[in-house]
């Protein structure tokens, strides 16, 4: 298996880099945190060439004595191992080496995954947004949609207004993941009003992830609860639908994992509740859904999104062989 010479390298991953910045919308911080990886990557290659057993001496060593004389914890190395994974795709998609020489496959993370942190409630993670942010303030929204919408940092930032369409039947808005992919994510209802507002500019939520993660860590200081960052109202989004009895498909829709493992993995609750609970205003595909259903979700949804809201109207009741059905809409 060819690898990549060491003459090379450094011009591939700074091109690498650059292209994942500006695709992936990376604060200062994290366009250093990979430079660093890579810098230390090469500082320990030395002369060598990059290749599968080169990468497997980095991460061995990494395991026995770490690069000062510490070993790296677990989830430490397997960043480094998707690092690795993502560069060498990349080069792949450029034609720069063949599927057969992408060796980031064969470099198998550990099977063991740390018990989660005990995360706040659904309705704490509103709080502590709001007791970190000021009425009005673009992080307000940013993060709550982010909680409602389990968008990722870099899908966030890439909302532009010639994505964002409102005068669809179910507004939504169009975000760019990881490697490009293109993803519709429907708007929840209690944000329409407030991305119309910003319509006419470029970026909707111009948002830096180093801000955001301190105001995060005020607002949970200021009610003592348990500190949270951006990444994480992602996982308590999901463990919210959990709770509330959505399948996992369901879940796995709302994060937009390929893989339902990883869906899962990142489900904190340890009873699933596997019985089928749509979504009002995460899945795409839905007309209408049983009337217990719409109920116990009614139930049990946060007050803040039902609440004196007036613009969630019933407009059709159905009643056929199966049940009754009822229909939602915004206006």
């Amino acid at each position: 298996m060819k690898g990549l010479p060491n003459q090379g390298l450094k011009a591939y991953v700074s091109e690498y880099l650059s292209v994942v910045a500006d695709e992936q919308n990376l604060s200062v911080r994290q366009r250093k945190n990979r430079t660093y990886a890579f810098n230390r990557i090469q500082a320990f290659l030395a002369e060598r060439d990059f290749t599968f057993d080169t990468t497997r001496e980095y991460l061995n060593q990494l395991r026995t004595k770490g690069l000062n004389g510490k070993p790296w914890q677990q989830n430490s190395i397997n960043a480094e191992i998707l690092l690795i994974r993502a560069f060498l795709t990349y080069l792949q998609k450029r034609k720069i080496i063949s599927p057969e020489e992408n060796w980031g496959q064969m470099i198998e993370k550990s099977k063991h995954h740390p018990k989660h942190r005990e995360l706040p409630t659904f309705a704490d993670a509103v709080k502590i947004i709001i007791a970190g942010t000021k009425e009005g303030n673009i992080y307000r929204d940013g993060l709550l949609f982010t909680l409602d919408t389990g968008v990722r940092y870099c899908e966030l930032r890439s909302i532009r207004k010639n994505g964002v369409f409102l005068q669809a039947s179910i507004p939504y808005v169009v975000v760019h993941a990881k490697m490009g992919d293109e993803h519709e994510i429907d708007i929840p209802y209690q944000h329409i009003d407030k991305i119309r507002e910003r319509k006419d500019i470029d970026e909707i939520f111009p948002l830096r992830a180093d801000t955001a993660n301190d105001l995060l860590k005020e607002g949970a200081r200021k009610l003592n609860l348990p500190k949270i960052t951006l990444h994480d109202l992602r996982r308590i989004g999901a463990d919210n639908l959990d709770d509330n009895g959505a399948s996992t498909r369901s879940v796995q829709t709302f994060l937009r994992h390929k893989s339902i493992t990883t869906t899962e993995r990142y489900i904190s609750s340890g009873l699933r509740k596997r019985h089928q609970i749509g979504m009002m205003y995460h899945d795409r595909n839905r007309s209408s859904l049983p009337l217990e259903s719409i109920l116990s979700m009614i139930e049990n949804m946060d007050k803040r999104i039902i609440g004196n809201n007036e613009k969630l109207v019933m407009n059709v009741i159905e009643k056929n062989e199966k049940g009754m059905t009822i229909k939602f809409s915004a206006k």
